[in-house]
């Protein structure tokens, strides 16, 4: 997150801090948005399609929880 520009952790804080309810961190990539969000209280789950990435983020951030998708498409 130390890359990441801080007026856009402040936006996503604000959005957040709205949410009522579990939020759904869809592409979630490596998963530091998602670990972002838990560690500001919010309840989050990050979901990727690559599984590389989902081993990558619960490696990284073992208190989060992610889980992989499979698309749907044909």
């Amino acid at each position: 997150m130390n890359a990441v520009h801080p007026s856009d952790r402040q936006l996503v804080s604000c959005w957040a801090d709205g949410i009522d309810g579990h939020i759904i961190d869809a592409g979630c990539g490596p998963g530091h948005w998602t670990n972002f969000l838990c560690k500001r209280g919010a309840a989050a789950s990050g979901v990727d399609l690559v599984p590389e990435f989902i081993d990558r983020a619960r490696s990284a951030y073992p208190v989060c929880d992610f889980q992989r998708r499979q698309s749907r498409d044909p």
